[in-house]
């Protein structure tokens, strides 16, 4: 499996699959799907030797369990297409939760639906989770995080210019933690192909525990570097990160 060291952490890299889920999509572990630039990760939807698309995912090698999780992006995602899906989140304990605590970037495949969702599984396979929308701005970077703790999450998104674009407090259906890890990955609802090359740029992942507070973030302690749109038991990896409800 090939690995990275991105952000003070070592990621493994979801190697190559066909038609596998979330999605269904095709998975590649290619350096043109998947790459450090910099300070930065670079994932990608690119065409594969043939010729289909294909998504990128990470996975943390480490568990960390409760405390504040951060991902801090770069790319303005106010300018989703109507089926890329950026995921931000949590994975691994037993079922039926698997202790997913997911942020998620996507319209679902309607550029009616908001941009941004915040879940929490409490069993997937009946479909049951807690979640609330908000919508990206066009100010990127945003700060993504939630901080998990005994019996509550409590989520934060931000924006550059310090709008809060979600603050919401759970308190109920909270999983303990089990052998999740923070992941990332890049995808395709339905699979549904784009019309060209799809990149996003996470500036950081960050964790601390309970008790201690992670920095504020600003556009410029990381730059303006937003302009990435179209640059030329657990469950198996492939039921990860995609049992959202149905929107419309």
């Amino acid at each position: 499996m090939r690995t990275i060291s991105w952000s003070g952490y070592k990621w493994d890299v979801r190697p190559a699959g066909t038609d596998q889920g979330p999605g269904p999509n095709d998975w590649s572990d290619s350096r043109r799907n998947v790459r450090v630039q910099g300070s930065d990760l670079l994932l990608s939807i690119v065409t594969g030797a043939t010729g289909n698309w294909n998504s990128s995912e990470v996975a943390n090698q480490r568990h960390l369990g409760y405390g504040t999780y951060r991902w801090v992006v770069a790319t303005d995602l106010s300018t989703l297409d109507a089926n890329e899906v950026l995921g931000m989140f949590a994975y691994g304990g037993a079922d039926p939760s698997n202790n997913e605590i997911d942020i998620e970037a996507s319209h679902w495949g309607s550029l009616s639906n908001p941009t941004g969702w915040a879940t929490v599984w409490q069993n997937a396979d009946a479909g049951l989770s807690k979640q609330r929308d908000f919508s990206y701005s066009d100010h990127p970077p945003y700060l993504n995080q939630f901080t998990w703790s005994p019996g509550r999450i409590d989520y934060l998104i931000t924006d550059a210019i310090g709008a809060t674009l979600l603050a919401w407090t759970l308190t109920t259906g909270v999983p303990t933690p089990s052998t999740e890890v923070p992941m990332i990955n890049y995808w395709r609802s339905h699979g549904v192909a784009p019309a060209g090359v799809r990149t996003v740029r996470i500036s950081s992942f960050a964790w601390v525990p309970l008790g201690q507070s992670l920095p504020p973030i600003t556009a410029r302690a990381i730059g303006r570097r937003s302009n990435d749109r179209g640059d030329g038991g657990r469950r198996p990896l492939s039921d990860h990160c995609s049992r959202h409800p149905a929107v419309a």
